[in-house]
């Protein structure tokens, strides 16, 4: 790559320990380590990555500039409708940064669509984003017109996977010339700190049980929901399956998971499932999965399926769900019909009765993901196609 006249800018929704805030980190990590490009970071909403965002470049965080308005200003509340209260604050933030430094702006998820089109129309600067999103999230944030006019007004969009591609090109009228799949990946090396029997003696979990895991922000679309139908169908079809599933993600006060422990408790299932709190060491409880569900109705492509895969674990999840079926194509996982819960039920059954398919679908995914899904492939060909815009 040429050297770049002026740096970056990269917008991040927040800074929470979630998949795209986790993937724009392992991409920043790597331009850093493999390129001459200077950039900054702009956060929208604080969170537990912060400080790995703070260490690589100057970090800038919107709560906190927008916290420093003096009582001027914030008098100035009573008087602007609610609407342009949004745009001043957001106008008030990109004004506080050194925005003449910049030569591109870089938005991560569809969220930054409102700050990409300020910076754009005040400054000219060019514009790309990364969109990790689906049309449920999409239209559940914006309506359709303001995202179709929005996308068209980018110069450059990396879809998340090819099922975002279709979703952006066919549903939104996007040409596809605009569009480029660039999937999640992870970082090379990942490992747990621990062996899997110490966390599951850690969890209480005795030898030969059968142990589940999902993950994720509870919430409707990743199918948190489903946890208890699940173990139902489980209890009731297969009553000699000694199994426990854990859900790792949220925390305790989510309403999801509030909602989940009291139906477990009515169905008297409470000690079938562990939920644990969002946490860093979440590899390891990964790691002492022996299978991974992902229970999502809509997810576009989950990092946790790259780091299971990488992990050796063998994937179940529904198809027409997103891109899962991009991770499993190559055989590390199984597809079961969208929302069939039996049909997951029945899997479940077959994988647990059949440890050496189980084993050969958990090789084959690691292989898949160090083959396809490492930043070397990705980050540099995103860099290629990002040459254009910097120079």
């Amino acid at each position: 790559m040429r050297q770049a006249n002026k740096k970056i800018l990269f917008i991040s929704h927040n800074a929470s320990r979630s998949g795209a805030p986790m993937v724009l980190l392992y991409l920043l990590k790597w331009l850093k380590k493999n390129t001459t490009l200077k950039f900054d970071v702009l956060v929208l909403y604080d969170g537990a990555l912060l400080p790995d965002f703070k260490a690589l470049t100057d970090t800038y965080v919107a709560t906190e500039i927008f916290n420093e308005l003096d009582i001027l200003n914030r008098l100035k509340r009573k008087r602007i409708p609610q609407g342009d209260w949004e745009t001043y604050k957001m106008r008030y933030i990109i004004g506080k940064l050194p925005v003449n430094e910049y030569g591109l702006i870089y938005g991560n998820t569809v969220l930054s669509l409102p700050w990409l089109d300020a910076l754009k129309e005040i400054y000219k600067i060019k514009t790309v984003c990364a969109i990790h999103e689906l049309s449920y999230v999409m239209e559940r944030f914006f309506a359709k017109d303001y995202l179709e006019k929005q996308l068209a007004n980018l110069d450059h969009i990396f879809a998340g996977s090819e099922a975002v591609a279709q979703n952006i090109t066919l549903n939104l009228q996007i040409p596809t010339s605009k569009v480029s799949i660039a999937h999640a990946f992870i970082e090379p090396g990942v490992k747990p700190t621990q062996p899997a029997s110490a966390m599951r003696k850690r969890l209480g979990i005795p030898d030969g049980v059968f142990v589940i895991g999902g993950a994720g922000t509870p919430e409707w679309r990743k199918g948190t929901d489903l946890i208890v139908l699940l173990v139902k169908q489980l209890k009731k079809k297969y009553v000699d399956l000694p199994f426990k599933l854990i859900w790792v993600g949220g925390n305790n006060n989510d309403l999801p998971i509030v909602e989940s422990k009291y139906d477990l408790a009515k169905c008297g299932l409470q000690d079938d499932v562990i939920f644990v709190s969002a946490t860093k060491e979440y590899l390891d409880y990964i790691n002492a999965f022996d299978v991974f569900v992902l229970l999502s109705r809509e997810d576009p492509f989950p990092l946790v399926n790259l780091e299971a895969s990488f992990l050796e674990k063998l994937i179940v999840a529904f198809d027409k769900s997103g891109g899962a079926q991009e991770l499993l194509t190559n055989g590390g996982g199984v597809l079961v019909p969208y929302l069939d819960i039996d049909a997951m039920a029945d899997t479940l059954w077959r994988v647990y009765n059949d440890e050496a398919f189980r084993k050969e679908a958990g090789r084959k995914g690691k292989a898949v993901v160090e083959d396809k899904f490492c930043p070397d492939i990705i980050v540099s060909r995103m860099v290629s196609e990002l040459d254009p815009f910097l120079n």
